[in-house]
């Protein structure tokens, strides 16, 4: 009852604030960024208090605050607001990719790494191919795909077939630091998703150019090709200089290394994006390389960034469901949902298939498939390319994208909370920190 009063309050302060702000100039942008950064970040943490309250993951509660006071539902949080947290959710993404980059140490994953890739490899090219054939039955059923002929049906539903089959090392990093979680699983887990969205936008950048081309857009194989080489390979070769310098900062200087990694991340998330390179990549490789040149300074950065790593995850994920269009959602729920469930029980059958064929642990051949279910940013970047860049096919696409996403990000961190708890992977991670504590006078362990 508490948090419920306390999120009322919240509600009646910033509709006053909000009426308070000094209309236009820079002074009215940087209230509203400030303005809403509050109260996103109270709010979501009130929320989850209470999910965690009935047994729910609190990123759930992150993702829902934004869905009910983004532009789509409430309105506490406007679009023009939403749109000014931008920056901070690039930085958050930079951030979650170089903390998963800087957990996945070749050393420790090299047992698991025929896992790692019989999972990525299945769950997302057999994914990709079962949503595929599913919309191109069911195109008569959507206006948006009725229309088209054969040949620009099948790319273009390759095309959200690829965009459906992507995952989120930010879902997968949120519930570890949340359970504190940490073992085999945990590793194999985080290492498929991580390897999967490398997967897929390379796949989703060669399979829109043909669905262009077939649509009668322009479309070059050599200009593509170029496109997807730079985005993917110079994205890895500018994190992996990134994670080169830090690496000597971490030795040489050490003071200072979240100030200096938060700057890192600002410029990354403003200079990435205009010279075509990918955030994620950026940062993903930047903290790969961190982990396995500078391994003990990796630990303790990690450790380091996990001090601020609540806001930064509120923030991301809050901003993600407000971006979350309910009224769209309710015009494509039969069909989204049927999506969903076929997208769940596809990666359940290809992830055992993958995990037998490799005899991986039980844990992992059990409950491995769920590190592939949630999706947030990465699908949600897809689905705007997607309605960018096709016209009024790609409007209804997208609407359905965001369907599919919705659902999966709100439902499907719970089956992944359920298995981090079944593998006994949650709570290791502050087991293994404990140990290092010398036990008090007088006693032993």
């Amino acid at each position: 009852m508490k948090n419920l009063l306390c999120l009322a309050a919240l509600a009646l302060l910033l509709n006053a604030a909000r009426s308070l702000l000094p209309e236009g100039g820079d002074a009215y942008g940087v209230a509203q960024t400030e303005l809403a950064f509050g109260f996103v970040l109270l709010s979501a943490f009130l929320v989850s208090e209470i999910l965690a309250q009935i047994g729910l993951p609190k990123l759930v509660g992150y993702v829902l605050t934004g869905v009910l006071a983004g532009p789509h539902a409430l309105n506490l949080l406007p679009a023009k607001m939403t749109a000014e947290l931008d920056l901070v959710s690039g930085v958050a993404i930079c951030l979650i990719a170089l903390t998963a980059g800087g957990e996945l140490s070749f050393r420790r994953i090299r047992p698991l790494w025929r896992t790692i890739a019989a999972l990525t490899l299945w769950g997302v090219l057999g994914a990709a191919l079962a949503l595929t054939t599913a919309l191109y039955v069911l195109s008569p059923w959507l206006p948006f795909l009725s229309t088209l002929h054969r040949a620009a049906l099948f790319w273009f539903c390759a095309m959200l077939g690829v965009a459906l089959s992507a995952q989120s090392p930010a879902v997968v990093m949120g519930l570890l630091s949340e359970t504190r979680a940490e073992g085999t699983f945990s590793r194999t887990v985080l290492g498929t998703v991580v390897m999967s969205d490398l997967l897929v936008i390379g796949l989703f950048g060669f399979v829109s150019a043909l669905a262009r081309a077939a649509l009668g857009g322009e479309s070059s194989v050599e200009q593509t090709a170029l496109g997807i080489a730079w985005e993917l390979f110079g994205s890895l070769g500018g994190g992996a200089f990134l994670g080169l310098l830090l690496s000597v900062y971490l030795k040489k200087i050490r003071d200072g290394a979240q100030v200096f990694v938060t700057l890192m991340c600002i410029v990354v998330a403003e200079l990435a994006v205009p010279v075509q390179l990918d955030p994620l990549i950026v940062m993903l490789s930047a903290g790969l390389v961190v982990a396995n040149f500078s391994e003990e300074e990796t630990s303790r950065l990690v450790r380091d960034l996990e001090t601020v790593a609540l806001p930064v995850y509120i923030v991301f994920f809050a901003t993600a469901g407000a971006t979350l269009r309910l009224d769209v959602l309710a015009g494509v729920a039969p069909i989204a949902l049927l999506l969903v469930i076929l997208r769940g029980a596809s990666l359940w059958l290809l992830g055992v298939i993958a995990t037998s064929s490799t005899r991986a642990p039980a844990e992992i051949r059990r409950w491995g498939w769920t590190g592939m279910l949630p999706q947030a940013g990465l699908a949600l970047a897809l689905a705007l390319l997607v309605q960018r860049g096709f016209g009024l096919e790609g409007e209804g696409a997208s609407a359905l994208l965001l369907g599919v996403i919705a659902i999966n990000e709100l439902v499907m961190p719970i089956l992944l909370r359920v298995a981090l708890l079944q593998s006994g992977d949650a709570g290791a991670h502050v087991v293994e920190v404990d140990s290092r504590i010398p036990p008090p006078a007088g006693e032993t362990r």
